[in-house]
């Protein structure tokens, strides 16, 4: 692979494929996980419309009744727990280890984990990985992850896609959701 060929895939942005074998969930199959964004002296001026679509899946997970998990570190502060969202403390890379989280999934009847957040190729990637292993179906929401670069998102998504988890869009999962589109926040706006 020469240099401009892996500049293109590096800047291309992700266009989810239809996954058939894992079609997008209905409400009442959900719950989500929002991993702890980067310290905000980090953030780059992309990720901004990726934070907004996390609290637009948000505000559509509460209204639907579903369960949104805040997963943060130790160390992290967790915002927005105002909003009765549940927190769980991230002792691994993934929101699984050493929680009860999949206990709560299974309780309640949910089989789909819908994740946005921070740290897409770490946490994001390995609470996917990990909620196939336990049998729950990994959502996850391109257009409202961050990472250090573009193109750790995309791969993100890619591996995701291929171990059988759903990859969307956040106008995607609400328009399933709620039955009609919204709008997302695209950062060229």
């Amino acid at each position: 692979m020469n240099l401009a060929t892996a500049t293109q895939i590096s800047t291309t942005p992700f266009v989810s494929a239809p996954n058939e074998a894992a079609p997008l969930p209905s409400a009442g199959r959900c719950a989500m996980a929002i991993h702890s964004p980067f310290p905000v002296e980090r953030l780059l001026p992309r990720c901004v419309a990726a934070l907004a679509n996390q609290e637009l899946v948000a505000a559509a997970a509460r209204s639907q009744g579903i369960s949104v998990f805040r997963v943060s570190r130790p160390t992290a502060r967790v915002s927005a727990v105002d909003h009765g969202d549940e927190t769980l403390t991230m002792w691994r890379d993934d929101a699984f280890s050493r929680t009860d989280l999949a206990d709560r999934l299974s309780s309640a009847g949910r089989d789909c984990l819908v994740i946005v957040g921070g740290h897409a190729q770490i946490e994001c990637l390995a609470t996917a990985t990990r909620a196939v292993r336990e049998g729950f179906c990994p959502v996850l929401v391109t257009d409202a992850l961050v990472d250090t670069d573009e193109f750790g998102a995309t791969a993100t998504a890619r591996y995701v896609a291929a171990i059988g988890g759903r990859v969307c869009t956040t106008d995607e999962l609400l328009a399933q959701w709620q039955g009609g589109e919204r709008g997302r926040t695209t950062g060229n706006d």
